[in-house]
């Protein structure tokens, strides 16, 4: 997200640049924005599966810690469950947070590219703008399995469907007591 951002800002500050200048810069940022998207690449292969993973265990954890703790009757084991499951949904939200964030900032690259001055800049200079919004123009999502983007929207769905599903395991629970 920083090289993201150091790229935006590279890009947004060339209009006090002379054209040699300006040029010399625009070739490292689009060097600099390969090195981002093979860097998305990487990421995306290395941490695919196991967000799978951490997605389909997320929405199970919290619910079986919490009806397990309507269990107990000791106030200390349920204080102690609840903030396990706290502990869980908060280190899921961080990392839907970061990845949703990598997605805005990527898209504020193009956005950066094309309000530098490259209008009144010469032919040359003009010809990497389109390389920099073409690239930009596929999202850098990181995604679980391959299947589903990992992103704030992903992140309140399966927080309505732990919500339920401990609905439902707690009304399994209650209704066997009665």
């Amino acid at each position: 997200i920083f090289l993201m951002k150091d790229l935006q800002f590279k890009l947004e500050n060339m209009n006090d640049m002379t054209d040699l200048e300006a040029l010399n810069c625009i070739k490292k940022c689009v060097k600099a924005h390969v090195m981002i998207i093979k860097y998305h690449n990487h990421l995306e292969a290395l941490f695919s599966v196991g967000s799978f993973a951490d997605v389909c265990i997320f929405g199970i954890i919290p619910c079986v810690i919490i009806v397990l703790s309507t269990m107990d009757h000791d106030i200390s084991m349920l204080i102690a469950d609840i903030q396990m499951a706290a502990m869980v949904m908060t280190s899921t939200f961080i990392f839907f947070w970061v990845a949703n964030n990598f997605v805005i900032e990527s898209e504020n690259i193009a956005n950066a590219a094309y309000n530098c001055n490259w209008v009144d800049r010469n032919k040359e200079f003009r010809k990497y703008i389109p390389l920099i919004i073409g690239n930009s123009q596929k999202q850098l999502q990181l995604t679980a399995g391959g299947i589903k983007p990992i992103n704030m929207e992903f992140f309140l769905t399966i927080v309505r469907c732990t919500y339920s599903l401990f609905t439902v395991l707690f009304t399994m629970k209650t209704g066997g007591d009665s």
